[in-house]
């Protein structure tokens, strides 16, 4: 029972740090990767910044997977409630424990 706690507990955890590994790595593959100018040919007609200012042109479908306002939304949403839920389920089980506190 305390090993499927752990499982559970970490698979939790694993959607925030997903979600921020997931911008992260889309983030440097745009600065990387996409055009600097409008690509008519591809599509690439969406400005975008990147990489702490850099401006990229994205299709409208990589915009939408990576700065639609919908897209953020959902990203914030279960970014903010896997993190919540890990910290109620850890508080509640006492999986994760902090050294300083008394056992």
């Amino acid at each position: 029972m305390k090993s499927l706690r752990y499982v559970m507990l970490f698979g939790l955890l694993g959607i925030p740090f997903g979600i921020l590994g997931r911008m992260i790595y889309l983030d440097t593959y745009y600065y990387e990767s996409a055009p600097r100018a409008p690509d008519l040919a591809r599509g690439a007609v969406m400005p975008v910044n990147v990489h702490h200012g850099a401006t990229v042109f994205l299709t409208s479908e990589e915009w939408r997977r990576f700065q639609s306002p919908t897209a953020v939304a959902v990203q914030c949403t279960a970014f903010l409630l896997g993190a919540a839920a890990a910290f109620v389920l850890n508080r509640r089980w006492k999986l994760l424990r902090n050294s300083r506190d008394p056992a």
